[in-house]
């Protein structure tokens, strides 16, 4: 068996590489700042926004959460308001000394909507048709989040919390992963018999492995990027891209290699827990893979949940402040969220995804007898 090889052999290398990507986050930095400064030019400033969630604040004001053109900023609205999410407004915005930290952090400001466009987002659209599926909102919120990464309201994150299931739910590399293997064995299946009568020549893996890799990149994009999703698709083509020359890709240096290489092309990623979240969790599943060695894959599988689980618990319970005696069936979650998650998504593509919203909601409602 041929040994697999560290991704730097010496300490010049990973210099040199650091001093390169140093270079691209010091040059992408230099764009946004920029970007920023023409931005902040004037005192307002007008532009077109999609509306990315609008939820109530107090009793008199909504929080609009918006885009324009990658940035992302929050403003406010009276209650009388209608509901704006999904669709794209024509704002004028106040800007009140943002700084360069906030610009890229993400802000509030003061606006005015000057339009309103009727038209939805396609992501609102695919949406509303996986809603239509479910006759319980807080189920239609779940399963919009759980295959959109749409908001949900913050009673229902809350009480998802409770129940320790909120990672399951925020779309991050370990959904990418379940859908990579879908498309993977399934375009493996349908194509096997045609590659081996036409192109035997071919590398059948290799060319799955790229089909694959570009719907999940068009899937990311439909999503607007999610800081998690970006860092697991990044991760999924520099581990596909060192595997395929005998490097090792099971090491803390290639997760180093895939945070310093996100953050040089995406500077503002430096402020997102979503992303933060998301590489501790690889983390620390890298070090459990070298500290410990066990051939049983389904044990593997096992003692790698519990482990994330405790080495994640008490950052997430320093970011989500609750906590619940049914918190630690979040381990047996995730490992039944494995055959939950691909089947789930097959029924709602064919339209029958309320099939097992009875059982879910009984899991669910638990929640609410059970908290400490």
């Amino acid at each position: 068996m041929i040994k697999k090889v560290e991704l730097f052999s010496t300490k010049k290398e990973f210099f040199t590489f650091f001093i390169i990507a140093l270079s691209i986050f010091t040059f992408n930095t230099t764009c946004k700042y920029y970007e920023y400064l023409e931005f902040t030019k004037f005192d307002t400033y007008e532009s077109d926004a999609l509306v990315i969630n609008q939820y109530s604040k107090t009793a008199k004001n909504q929080i609009l959460k918006l885009d324009i053109d990658g940035v992302t900023l929050y403003s406010s609205v009276s209650n009388g308001v209608r509901n704006m999410q999904g669709h794209r407004v024509h704002i004028r915005l106040f800007l009140d000394n943002i700084s360069f930290f906030q610009y890229l952090k993400g802000f509030y400001a003061r606006s005015y909507v000057l339009k309103l466009y009727p038209e939805l987002s396609p992501q609102i659209q695919l949406s509303n048709y996986i809603k239509s599926q479910h006759q319980n909102e807080s189920l239609s919120q779940i399963f919009s989040a759980l295959f959109l990464a749409t908001p949900m309201s913050s009673s229902l994150q809350q009480q998802l919390s409770y129940l320790g299931v909120n990672h399951l739910v925020a779309i991050s590399g370990f959904h990418i992963g379940l859908i990579f293997t879908m498309i993977f064995f399934t375009l493996k299946a349908v194509t096997c018999r045609a590659y081996n009568t036409f192109i035997p020549y071919r590398n059948l893996n290799l060319d799955m492995f790229v089909m694959s890799a570009i719907i999940i990149m068009f899937y990311m994009l439909f999503l607007n990027s999610p800081p998690s999703l970006l860092r697991a698709f990044f991760m999924l083509i520099i581990g596909y891209f060192l595997y395929d020359r005998g490097y090792k890709i099971v090491s803390i240096k290639t997760l180093l290699v895939t945070v310093i290489s996100i953050l040089a092309l995406h500077v503002e990623l430096l402020f997102s827990i979503g992303f933060w979240l998301s590489a501790s969790g690889v983390y620390y599943i890298f070090l459990f893979l070298k500290q410990f060695q066990i051939k049983s894959k389904i044990l593997l599988a096992i003692s790698i949940s519990i482990w994330v689980y405790l080495m994640m618990f008490p950052i997430s319970i320093y970011i989500f402040e609750n906590f619940s005696a049914t918190h630690f069936l979040s381990v047996f979650y995730s490992l039944a969220f494995v055959i939950f998650y691909p089947i789930e998504l097959a029924l709602h593509v064919i339209g029958y995804g309320g099939i097992f919203d009875e059982q879910l909601l009984l899991v669910i409602q638990t929640t609410s007898t059970v908290k400490l």
